[in-house]
């Protein structure tokens, strides 16, 4: 995919650092965009590209995604009448050092 842009966010300037770094490593800098808070309103910018967007923000997610509080029940349900929405609980404990499975929701339009 090397037309693909990545657009990364992290509050934490180390974090960003070391996403810059691998970045450099995996030789995508120059189609990197590292930035620091994402909110709602900045997916506008998206609208009309085909975009996947990757969100691990600390439980955070359902402010990023809607403004309804609640759990991994409330934004399947809020996505369901828009997308096809799976449900994986294994898809990166490991890789993220969790002690536990976590759920992850993959979330693919109905248009694409």
């Amino acid at each position: 995919m090397p037309g693909t842009k990545i657009f990364a966010h992290d509050l934490n300037e180390d974090a960003q650092k070391t996403c810059r770094s691998m970045a450099q490593l995996n030789g995508v800098c120059g189609r990197t965009m590292i930035d620091g808070l994402f909110s709602g309103g900045d997916f506008e910018r998206f609208a009309a590209l085909d975009t996947l967007v990757m969100a691990d923000i600390e439980g955070a997610e359902e402010a990023l995604l809607g403004p309804e509080r609640g759990t991994t029940e409330t934004l399947t349900a809020r996505f369901q009448p828009t997308d096809h929405v799976t449900r994986s609980d294994q898809l990166l404990p490991i890789w993220e050092w969790r002690m536990a499975p976590t759920p992850w929701l993959v979330l693919e339009p109905f248009n694409s």
